[in-house]
């Protein structure tokens, strides 16, 4: 088995693989959309020619995008080139955005005005990151049972989880035991399609008294579940 992500089969994996809505896509890249769409009209304004830099960045910056739309997972390389191409188009040509406002009370105004928006942008970035940061699961989510089993399980010993993305906590803080499911959940399914279908019915709870089907076809002795 080759260590490969596998859409074919159905089999679902992490999010992270999937691409964005449309909703999606537009409210997490509104910004980079539209200063990548700044850098490309640059090239309108009087006579400006793109040099090497300017050609690459804005190859890179379609590239990464073309990613971003297969993938969410790629969402943090488009925004930055997308960035750097307009810096590049507007910053290096000898544009100055004061000379569009010839008096000097516009000018204060342009910048007051820019400063605000500057702050406003951080602000709501800021409260955000803030706002996922204490929505997401708790830095010792599975500490506690992950520790259980390495203390009182022989090394080695097969733990039966519910969900295959719980492998990575418990892994991290028990390295002694060995997990049913993985990082990628198409190994069990390519390597055992029965025992695959046994468990997606065992964890959507569709059987019935399962500790039997897991001692006796999985042979795992412990089963880890979240209150899910």
């Amino acid at each position: 088995l080759g260590a490969k992500i596998d859409f074919e089969n159905g089999v679902r994996v992490g999010s992270e693989w999937y691409p964005y809505s449309t909703s999606a896509l537009l409210i997490n890249t509104g910004g980079a959309l539209a200063v990548l769409a700044l850098g490309v009209l640059r090239g309108s304004f009087g006579k400006h020619k793109r040099d090497t830099a300017e050609t690459a960045l804005l190859f890179i910056a379609l590239l990464t995008l073309f990613m971003l739309l297969r993938s969410r997972r790629f969402i943090e390389y488009f925004p930055a080139f997308a960035l750097l191409f307009c810096a590049a188009t507007w910053g290096r040509g000898g544009v100055q955005w004061a000379d569009w406002l010839p008096q000097r009370w516009m000018r204060r105004l342009g910048f007051g005005l820019g400063a605000v928006v500057m702050i406003a942008v951080t602000a709501l970035t800021l409260r955000g990151a803030l706002d996922d940061i204490q929505s997401g699961a708790e830095a010792d989510y599975m500490a506690g049972a992950a520790q259980w089993l390495a203390a009182n399980s022989t090394p080695g010993t097969l733990v039966f989880q519910t969900d295959w993305d719980d492998f990575t906590r418990l892994f991290y803080y028990n390295t002694s035991n060995t997990y049913l499911v993985g990082l990628d959940p198409t190994y069990l399914q390519r390597a055992n399609p029965r025992l695959w279908d046994t468990w997606v019915a065992i964890t959507q709870g569709r059987v019935e008294q399962p500790s039997q089907s897991i001692s006796t076809q999985f042979g795992a002795a412990y089963v880890i579940s979240d209150t899910r």
